[in-house]
């Protein structure tokens, strides 16, 4: 996925668990228990090198669970395709020593649990959950969750205050809402069961 280079994101960065695992990224090894094995072994090569069972696209499976950051993520669908991500965070990222590391390790955390996050839907969803993250440890004013809209625009620091995170940007859609759930819900191997299948 390509996220915009303004504010300090990376182009061309590893969007998946699977990505980051192959990058090197060490906190997504906790990620890699998520990735089901197909039936038939995959065989991709590299020159020099063969990997057997190596995951790919179609065998991700959602995780949408407790992590490092966050106790749980849920999604609204909207019936105009547009969704609300909202993101329970933990007391520890409330207050996190280091809160660019915290939006980081929150924003894996959906990537995780949520496809189709690309280009402006991604970009306004991380704006989002950095302001909602840099004003967390105040709790009236992001309340129990972070509500993340993909029908708002992207917006900066310099208008974090003004927008309320977001907020008072874009139109809401007239609804309804299609659905509300957890992407995860009847996942298989969310313990890294097929990890120990030989």
């Amino acid at each position: 996925m390509i996220r915009g280079t303004s504010r300090g994101r990376t182009a061309q960065s590893p969007t998946t668990s699977a990505e980051r695992v192959a990058a090197g990224d060490a906190s997504a090894s906790r990620s890699r228990s998520r990735w089901a094995t197909a039936a038939g072994a995959a065989l991709i090569t590299v020159p020099g090198v063969v990997l057997l069972n190596a995951p790919s696209a179609a065998a991700w499976v959602p995780y949408c669970g407790e992590s490092q950051f966050v106790q749980e993520i849920q999604v609204e669908d909207w019936a105009d395709g547009h969704q609300k991500i909202s993101v329970t965070p933990k007391g520890e990222s409330r207050v996190a020593v280091d809160p660019n590391g915290a939006t980081i390790a929150m924003w894996h955390a959906v990537q995780d649990c949520v496809g189709g996050l690309y280009g402006g839907r991604a970009d306004t969803i991380y704006d989002q959950l950095e302001c909602h993250q840099h004003f967390g440890a105040a709790w009236f004013a992001t309340g129990e969750s972070y509500d993340l809209e993909t029908w708002r625009p992207t917006f900066g620091p310099g208008e974090w205050v003004s927008s309320h995170c977001g907020n008072e940007l874009g139109t809401d859609p007239a609804g309804p809402i299609s659905g509300h759930y957890r992407p995860d819900a009847g996942a298989t191997d969310l313990e890294g069961a097929f990890d120990s299948v030989a």
